[in-house]
This record gives C-alpha cells, sequence and structure tokens, in this order.
C-alpha cells in the first residue's frame, strides 16, 4: 500500500511542481505589474505637483506684472456690456459683436487667449491647447 502511494505522489510530483512554478511566476508578474502602476502613478503625481507649482508662480508673476492693459480690457468689456442696455448704442454694440464673429477661427482664438492671459485665466493652457 506504501508503494502504491509512493507511485501516485512520483506520478503526479511533476504535475505538482509546474502548477506551483506556475502560480509562483504568475504572482511575480502580478507583482511587477503592481509595482509599475505605483511607479506611473507617483509620476504623474509629481506631474500634477510640479503642474501646480508652475500655476502658482504664473499667478505671482501675473499679479507682479499686471499693468494697464488688464484694466483697458476689463473697461473694453464694461462698455459692451452696458451699451447693450443703452438704447442709442445697442446697435453698435450688436454689429460690432457680429464683426467679431466674423472673423476668422484662427483669429477669434489668439484674440481670445491674449484676452484670457490679460485676465489670468489659464482655461486653454489647463486643456492642454
Amino acid at each position: 500500500m506504501g508503494s502504491l502511494r509512493d507511485i501516485i505522489a512520483g506520478a503526479l510530483s511533476p504535475a505538482s511542481e509546474a502548477y506551483q512554478a506556475r502560480t509562483e511566476r504568475k504572482k511575480a508578474e502580478t507583482l511587477a505589474n503592481v509595482e509599475a502602476d505605483v511607479k506611473r502613478m507617483q509620476a504623474n503625481a509629481e506631474a500634477i505637483r510640479e503642474g501646480r507649482k508652475a500655476d502658482e508662480n504664473w499667478e505671482l508673476a501675473s499679479i507682479k506684472n499686471s499693468s494697464f492693459k488688464d484694466e483697458l480690457w476689463s473697461i473694453v468689456f464694461a462698455i459692451v456690456f452696458l451699451g447693450s442696455f443703452v438704447p442709442y448704442i445697442q446697435e453698435y454694440v450688436a454689429i460690432g459683436i457680429y464683426q467679431i464673429n466674423s472673423y476668422p477661427p484662427w483669429f477669434q482664438f489668439l484674440f481670445a487667449s491674449i484676452v484670457l492671459a490679460a485676465f489670468g485665466i489659464r482655461y486653454i493652457r489647463r486643456k492642454g491647447w
């Protein structure tokens, strides 16, 4: 009886060893994938930290370098906004807005970027455009 058990154990031993080796290989692969994910997430976190730091530096530079052009854009938009309520000016405001809409898209994009930068809005940069 003992010898039958030894024969069966001897026959199943290679299969058992192969299964254990496969399990260890899968475990090592999973561990390597997890470590790669952790490294990628750490790199993403560092990029986010650097981006926030760059945003803070940009904000500080924007505050230090604010000039009359920033105030000028505020005045221009206030005039356009308020002019849309004044009966004698409404037509001119509407014509001006229509004229701006007729500009080529590249010019509208450039103009919007300049105005947004004057107001300190980095929406376009954050969207990666």
